[in-house]
């Protein structure tokens, strides 16, 4: 195992989430895994996205917190919460309307949206640079490393 550096990669990976226009969520409950693509926006270390309050990622995640993202080969682990409308987070709704304008022109912010709040834990990537391995960002630790496969 090699440590390296939780500041590098960190900002690395938050930028890198900040820029992408979707992520894909994945989300399980009752044995019964989904995935699909979210519009999202990152505050520090956690992905926000909104949706329908009677949604199915909405029904899984209220049974199951754990979620997971996948963007361009980062395995993303976090913890989902579920807050209210939009309108009670006005930080939130601005950005969004601002990098996700036709989004909210076609399905604008329902008395029944509510916003998803998904604190990143863990990071994966597979690295193949000096051989087959994995880096490892643990949020909860705030430590990097690779280690070898």
């Amino acid at each position: 195992m090699k440590e390296l550096s939780f500041k590098e990669y960190s900002n690395q990976i938050l930028s890198q989430i900040r820029d992408t226009k979707n992520i894909v969520l994945a989300t399980c409950a009752n044995n019964h895994a989904t995935t699909r693509l979210v519009g999202h926006l990152i505050q520090g270390n956690t992905i926000l996205f909104s949706t329908g309050s009677g949604s199915y990622k909405v029904e899984q995640i209220r049974q199951n917190p754990q979620v997971a993202f996948f963007l361009d080969g980062l395995n993303i682990e976090a913890i989902a919460s579920v807050y209210g409308h939009p309108d009670k987070l006005p930080a939130f709704r601005s950005e969004y309307e601002t990098k996700y304008p036709e989004y909210v022109n076609a399905y604008g912010f329902n008395l029944d949206a509510v916003v998803v709040a998904a604190n990143i834990q863990k990071v994966q990537i597979y690295n193949y640079e000096s051989g087959a391995g994995k880096i490892i960002i643990d949020f909860i630790e705030e430590r990097a490393y690779r280690i070898e496969l």
